[in-house]
């Protein structure tokens, strides 16, 4: 385990070094950082100025300055919002500047100062500090915090939703607690509400779409397990907020950034049976299907409308829906036009994998859209890329699994010598799935036995 030490620690060793050892300061800096880290001190949450620059006491003069204009209620003089501008500036350097800043009650300051401007014009800026104060350190969201971000969501003023929304999306990235004790407060019905009412401005709805899939997120490797799953099933299940989603595709079609984040936001809720089938029901596949063929040209939503399709194959009765609707010759129409990007090629043949996962009646389909020659191609394209390789080989491999009558049709395409170089090049990533797929090809592999299941003692007596 790293050492640390306290801001205050290292400008004493920077001190001692110029006033004891007549360093320079940028000496003086230079060989206090080498100290501490030959010590094994993790010094990424230090403020690394020499005394010259000092920044950890112009961090203590701003916030100083801040409180003042508190205290004698200026809030609306151009050197408070100075002050806070140039606090944000501080805090946006690293996230050492802004450990320190929280260590000096930033946080705290900047909550009850929002709290008692009550939506008023500087609020804005208080909220734009407070993300960028938060970034990388959602620990400081408290109690306090969770009830600003309330009553400003509750306010009804449409121009506080987006920097609130901004702000709480910041709380809760990679912290599960925090994302937890929202979940249990009103914020689901809230957001649920915020995208049902057709005047939320539309740079609205894309924050509060970001904020969804924030919620469903297990990105804190703090915690052994987190609520993903449970949140899922309280936005999709019990505020049914998929059927608002699909109704939304269709009312900003035009607009690819708003379409992108609704895409994303029903791809990460899609994670059940029912809740597949409510994106169906409320006809929500014909339009992804619809989007994937009316902006070919779009690579960023192509690949976003296949993760989709992929999420909602998990179900075995839209799988073979998304395979009667036509999909997979728009999808290798898609995966030949956008070639060169790795990203598309992943999502393709992922989904290619997804729809023919013991599915020989869309294994066919796929080799009638000529699936298994732009797969090939895309392997030559990318065969530095070992995820793009261990995609393309899971797709390969679910293709012919139940349809042996295709593997010839991928052996003439010569992929057999692409999947052995791809687990000669990308051993660890590549081997498992690729060495599948030769054997379901009917190629030579050499398939290692990893545990005989031999014991000293017999599991059974007589």
């Amino acid at each position: 385990m790293a050492l640390v030490i306290s801001q205050e620690t290292f400008e004493n060793a920077v001190r001692e070094n110029i006033e004891e050892f007549q360093m320079s300061p940028e000496e003086a800096v230079k060989d206090a950082v080498n100290q501490f880290k030959a010590q094994g001190v993790d010094l990424s949450n230090i403020v690394m100025s020499s005394p010259e620059d000092n920044d950890s006491e112009k961090l203590k003069n701003i916030i100083d300055q801040i409180e003042k204009a508190i205290q004698n209620d200026a809030y609306n003089s151009e050197d408070f919002i100075t002050n806070l501008s140039e606090l944000k500036d501080e805090c946006g350097k690293d996230i050492a500047h802004r450990v320190l800043a929280g260590k000096l009650n930033s946080y705290g300051i900047l909550v009850e100062l929002a709290k008692s401007l009550n939506g008023n014009k500087p609020i804005f800026a208080v909220l734009s500090t407070l993300t960028t104060l938060m970034t990388g350190q959602p620990d400081l969201l408290d109690e306090n915090g969770m009830n600003l971000i309330l009553s400003l969501l509750k306010m009804k003023n449409v121009d506080l939703y987006q920097p609130t929304l901004i702000w709480m999306k910041q709380c809760i990235i990679k912290h599960e607690q925090n994302r937890q004790a929202l979940m249990e407060t009103e914020i689901p019905p809230i957001l649920v509400a915020m995208l049902a009412d057709e005047t939320t401005p539309r740079v609205v709805v894309r924050e509060a779409c970001k904020v969804c899939q924030a919620l469903v997120l297990d990105d804190d490797i703090r915690v052994p397990y987190g609520k993903a799953h449970e949140h899922c099933r309280i936005l999709a299940g019990d505020c049914n907020i998929l059927d608002i989603l699909t109704s939304l595709l269709s009312r900003y079609k035009d607009d690819h950034p708003t379409i992108m984040e609704i895409i994303s936001t029903m791809t990460c809720l899609a994670v059940r049976n029912e809740f597949c089938l409510a994106v169906h029901n409320a006809g929500g596949l014909q339009l992804v299907l619809d989007i994937l063929v009316s902006f070919p040209e779009n690579d960023k939503l192509a690949r976003q409308s296949m993760k989709l399709l992929k999420s909602l194959a998990g179900n075995d009765d839209l799988k073979k829906y998304i395979g009667d609707a036509g999909v997979l010759p728009v999808v290798a129409s898609s995966m030949t036009r956008h070639e060169s990007s790795a990203v598309v090629a992943i999502a393709g043949c992922s989904l290619i994998a997804a729809l023919t996962l013991r599915s020989p009646e869309n294994s066919i389909k796929a080799h009638e859209a000529g699936i298994e020659e732009i797969i090939v191609q895309i392997m030559k394209v990318h065969s530095g890329n070992p995820e793009v390789l261990r995609m393309a080989s899971l797709a390969i491999r679910n293709m012919v699994s139940r349809s042996r009558e295709l593997c010839q049709h991928f052996i003439k395409h010569g992929v057999a010598e692409l999947l052995m170089d791809a687990m000669q090049r990308h051993k660890i990533t590549c081997e498992a799935n690729a060495k599948g797929a030769l054997r379901d090809l009917g190629c030579p592999v050499d398939l290692k036995e990893e545990w005989k299941g031999k014991s000293k003692t017999p599991l059974t007596q007589n």
